[in-house]
């Protein structure tokens, strides 16, 4: 699993299929993507709002997990990511977090939102501090909190896993890989 480190606005998703949530396994994992890109030292830690950072400015990752899988992004600019199963929501769930403003296609699953909205707390990094009608889908490649404004993509992985990556600016998704576990 070669990698080369990303240039900036670039990102690289790793999905761990058959993956079993444990945050220390987690920070281990991480911990081998980037010892095979990196060829300088790095440290990871724990903030004081619970998101695992390097001590690089360059180095940036985020982790999130959903029934069997794990996401991770790598990018050299800070980064949100989250994945979730596709699964039914009730109308009251939807209503928590989607703004009236905020529409739904008939090809969209409400889980894509959600993952939007998610990856920008992640990014953000303070948790639900942030009220997820806080955070506005201003179009189909910008959302906004309060002033800031965010850049998101959002996929589909095996038609039933929904994932966004968020970062500020445009960006690109430079590579997938899977591995399975």
């Amino acid at each position: 699993m070669a990698m080369l480190m990303c240039s900036s606005k670039e990102v690289k998703l790793y999905f761990y299929l058959n993956y079993k949530r444990n945050q220390f396994n987690s920070i281990n994992v991480v911990k081998e993507l980037l010892d095979i890109c990196c060829n300088y030292k790095y440290q990871i830690f724990i903030d004081k709002f619970g998101k695992p950072r390097t001590n690089r400015s360059n180095l940036h990752f985020n982790i999130s997990h959903s029934n069997n899988m794990m996401l991770v992004g790598i990018s050299d600019d800070d980064l949100g990511v989250d994945i979730e199963f596709e699964r039914e929501l009730d109308e009251i769930t939807v209503e928590a977090f989607k703004n009236r403003s905020e529409s739904i296609s008939n090809r969209d699953h409400p889980i894509s939102l959600w993952t939007v909205k998610e990856a920008v707390m992640k990014y953000i990094g303070k948790g639900l501090v942030i009220e997820p009608l806080d955070v506005k889908i201003k179009n189909s490649k910008e959302v906004q909190v309060h002033n800031t404004v965010f850049n998101y993509q959002t996929q589909t992985l095996f038609e039933q896993y929904h994932f966004s990556v968020v970062m500020k600016g445009e960006f690109i998704i430079e590579s997938i890989e899977i591995i399975i576990l």
